[in-house]
């Protein structure tokens, strides 16, 4: 009887689909202001006016006449990420974690690319499947932020030149595909940023925007959770301006270079007063280390817990809307910076932390009415 009732209390703490989407989504998020998250470009260049930290954007591609000079930009620069502005699902990503070698007309098929002692880079790419997800018609237009040279240096956080070092180094071992091949066509980068403009990877369908942006040295204590297979984020729920839950999200073999839990990627809930690790979940399962590495998931202490925190308490009313998911980025050398925002966060950051996400925004809901009630636990 009493396994009954606490198995019946589990659910009712539980966000279900439809409530998440009428109270919280289209409740608490006018439909008009989606296309500030939706649309990567445009949300980058909102932080950046309010001095958020988010990493540096290289070039921005609008039309198929300005893939050219896109692709100069992401050739030369030292590492970059390739992405649609308005992707979702970490699908259509390309990571270039070295500098492209010179590149000939014959190569390319129009422009000279040459840049002298530079190498083969390492591309890695996410999932190209053309599955589609709802989102808005309106996730389109100029946005904010029309600077194609790099984005501004406003990330916080000290860290240590030996972490930079060590990331940058960690990094280097990442130029080598599977068959021992050094780096791959740039054809193939303006066929993939050809491929977003046409909306491949966008919601329904709808032309999208090539978006080249820094790559982001992670720093070393969550590089060593996955071993390299690409970059963890932090998935923060925040809403009306308080962070109520919060998960790792760490890449594997099988999502790289994203940390996407729909694509293999392992989610670890943590705990919001000591900003350390709990629970693992990988494809909807418990588990406790990490699949590739045997690292054990729980206890692991999340750099710059406080900070990140801090963040992302502002967004909600910087962007108008009061039901936000905030990905963030550790990196070794600038601390904490905002990847992207999300309208529409999941609910397996629920799995990851064994807790109701409704319990804690009902908690978050009394605590903001009355402060005596305290803060979501």
């Amino acid at each position: 009887m009493f396994g009954t009732r606490r198995w019946k209390q589990a659910f009712a703490d539980v966000l279900g689909m439809n409530r998440r989407n009428l109270e919280y989504v289209y409740g608490r998020n006018p439909r008009a202001l989606f296309p500030l998250v939706d649309d990567k470009i445009r949300c980058k260049g909102i932080l950046r006016e309010h001095g958020l930290p988010t990493p540096a954007t290289i070039a921005h591609a609008d039309t198929r006449k300005e893939i050219d000079a896109c692709l100069a930009a992401a050739i030369n620069a030292e590492a970059c990420v390739i992405k649609p502005a308005c992707g979702f699902g970490g699908s259509g990503i390309k990571a270039v974690t070295e500098r492209l070698q010179a590149a000939t007309q014959d190569e390319t098929g129009s422009n000279d690319y040459r840049e002298k002692g530079s190498s083969n880079c390492a591309i890695e790419s996410g999932s190209s499947d053309n599955q589609k997800g709802s989102g808005t018609g309106d996730t389109k237009g100029s946005g904010s932020d029309n600077a194609k040279g790099a984005g501004s240096d406003n990330a916080k956080g000290g860290g240590s030149d030996n972490a930079l070092s060590a990331g940058m180094e960690a990094r280097k071992t990442d130029c080598t595909d599977a068959d021992g091949t050094r780096g791959r066509r740039i054809e193939e980068l303006r066929f993939h940023m050809a491929s977003i403009l046409s909306g491949m990877y966008s919601f329904d369908s709808l032309r999208d925007r090539v978006l080249v942006e820094e790559f982001v040295i992670e720093h070393p204590d969550l590089r060593a959770v996955h071993g390299g297979s690409g970059v963890s984020d932090m998935r923060v729920i925040i809403c009306d301006g308080e962070p109520v839950m919060a998960m790792l999200r760490v890449p594997s073999e099988k999502s790289r270079p994203t940390a996407n839990l729909h694509r293999g990627g392992v989610g670890i809930g943590i705990d919001f007063e000591s900003g350390r690790s709990t629970f693992g979940v990988c494809r909807g399962r418990p588990v406790s280390v990490h699949p590739d590495t045997q690292v054990e998931l729980a206890g692991i202490e999340i750099p710059y817990w406080s900070e990140l925190i801090e963040i992302v308490k502002p967004l909600n009313q910087i962007f108008g809307l009061g039901y936000l998911g905030v990905d963030v980025v550790i990196h070794a050398g600038k601390g904490p910076m905002i990847l992207e925002l999300n309208a529409r966060p999941g609910l397996t950051i629920q799995l990851a932390n064994r807790s109701g996400l409704r319990l804690r925004l009902e908690r978050s809901a009394i605590a903001q009415a009355g402060p005596e009630q305290g803060a979501p636990s």
